[in-house]
């Protein structure tokens, strides 16, 4: 018998695999899939079958299958943490938090208070004047009335979350919390004011957190005379939607405290992974070089499309330059006020190329395989010096970090397993050729833990030993 609509399977074939390639960039299972669909209508039944099982096998020996499945146990190790001084998440019990505050109620303020009170944890949400307060209050009552539009949730459950919120100018009503975390403007000076008052009236017992994305812990523990008690907890826009928490260790905090924030970010629906203390702490700091060789390259002779879009091919969802759109550098153009569709800016364009034209700088074609290696390589070598110095504990951190915080797509399993699909060795001689290239950019300084996997073939889940002997 013939099959309804066969004689348009070649047209229904191309729009599928299309669909596929649009909604998935990259993975190949779904194109796989849609082939296995369309043997349907072009072989036999065991004729498809075998074929079917072929493909398959294909897919279940592939570097994309490896990459995936790395990627969900990394995800799964990463809440496992251990301190130098034998402190780890198996051996230290943390305290239950039945109460938090939440200091600032803009975006991050609001958003990490709807992921409290989704887990049933009472908010004191405090802001520095009524009109401040009352924004944030509409604020996550938007979020609540979308959740239920989108059938997120119920109205009674909305309603129910939206009661354990406690709006407060007064610092004094925190005085019995069991957390408390900061979420106000990325300023050292007005994180530590804010910490000296939190110090005056919280309880002895209570965990001080920082959302800081950049700044120095210890130096936000110096404003109160509990350290210990003191630690950050990055929150990632939107922080109601995304899954990373990227805790922060500072020189004095306790175990106990670690093992708190950890089991509350798990509480909440979070993966917290637990890094150490410097700038940009592991996620961000590994942007730099990444972010910073994109401007290189545009100067160098790049245009911003051309950038983004080998970066954008790689899988990432977004390019370095239009996320710096964001902020309105100007490298594109939008249709309106609020448009989220970039368009080449010819306008830019001819403002760099006027720029270096007065520099005498000599504009060059770079071609998408550099792009692709200065933008990936110099971010994937600053990861092993976060590596090398402590400051994540294992390559499965670094990647779970990159995939859910940063779009990292899953089917190359995070920078680091990367590197050992590029080649470590391989990757260290371009990250070598480079250094010769841009002597004065300190990220293309090889990492010496790069060098010690790459001469000896030492495989990723021996890296974090590396780190505890000489380099």
């Amino acid at each position: 018998m013939a099959v309804k609509g066969a004689e348009n399977a070649e047209q229904m074939r191309r729009a599928a695999i299309a669909q596929v390639k649009r909604r998935f960039p990259g993975q190949i299972s779904p194109v796989y899939c849609v082939k296995a669909v369309m043997l349907s209508l072009e072989l036999p039944l065991d004729e498809g079958e075998k074929k079917e099982r072929e493909l398959f096998s294909y897919l279940q020996k592939s570097g994309q299958a490896k990459a995936l499945q790395y990627g969900f146990l990394a995800q799964r190790m990463a809440t496992k943490w251990q301190l130098p001084g034998g402190a780890t998440s198996s051996n230290t019990k943390p305290k239950v938090v039945k109460t938090s505050a939440v200091i600032g109620a803009g975006t991050m303020g609001s958003g990490i208070a709807m992921c409290l009170l989704n887990a049933g944890i009472p908010v004191l949400l405090l802001e520095q004047n009524k009109q401040f307060l009352d924004k944030g209050i509409d604020s996550l009552k938007k979020l609540y009335f979308d959740s239920v539009r989108l059938g997120k949730m119920n109205q009674e459950q909305a309603k129910k979350c939206l009661s354990l919120l406690t709006p407060t100018l007064k610092y004094q009503d925190l005085r019995n919390v069991d957390v408390v975390i900061e979420a106000v403007f990325e300023t050292m000076s007005i994180k530590k004011d804010v910490f000296a008052k939190l110090e005056t009236v919280c309880k002895p017992a209570a965990i001080l957190c920082s959302n800081t994305s950049s700044l120095d812990i210890d130096q936000i523990a110096s404003a109160t005379k509990r350290p210990n008690k003191v630690v950050g907890t990055h929150f990632f826009v939107p922080a109601y939607h995304m899954k990373l928490l990227e805790n922060v260790r500072g020189k004095m905090t306790s175990p106990e405290t670690i093992a708190t924030v950890t089991n509350l970010g798990i509480t909440i629906g979070k993966v917290p992974v637990l890094v150490g203390n410097c700038n940009g702490f592991c996620g961000n700091r590994m942007m730099f070089p990444y972010s910073a060789e994109a401007l290189f390259m545009m100067e160098e002779g790049a245009l911003p499309q051309e950038v983004d879009q080998v970066v954008e091919d790689f899988g990432i969802p977004i390019g370095p330059l239009k996320v710096a759109d964001l902020s309105g550098q100007g490298y594109y153009k939008y249709d309106r006020p609020g448009a989220k569709i970039p368009r080449n800016n010819p306008d830019f364009e001819d403002m760099v190329l006027q720029y270096c034209k007065e520099r005498g700088i000599a504009r060059r074609k770079i071609g998408p395989q550099e792009i692709l290696e200065r933008c990936l390589y110099s971010l994937i070598n600053e990861g092993f010096k976060v590596l090398e110095e402590g400051i994540a504990g294992k390559p499965q951190d670094i990647d779970t970090v990159w995939l859910l915080g940063y779009g990292w797509p899953r089917y190359t399993g995070g920078p680091m397993f990367y590197a050992t699909q590029v080649g470590l060795k391989r990757l260290y001689e371009r990250v070598c050729h480079y250094h010769r290239e841009f002597p004065t950019s300190p990220h293309w300084q090889p990492s010496a833990l790069l060098r010690k996997v790459a001469e000896g073939n030492i495989p990723l889940e021996a890296w974090s030993q590396q780190t505890h002997s000489q380099l």
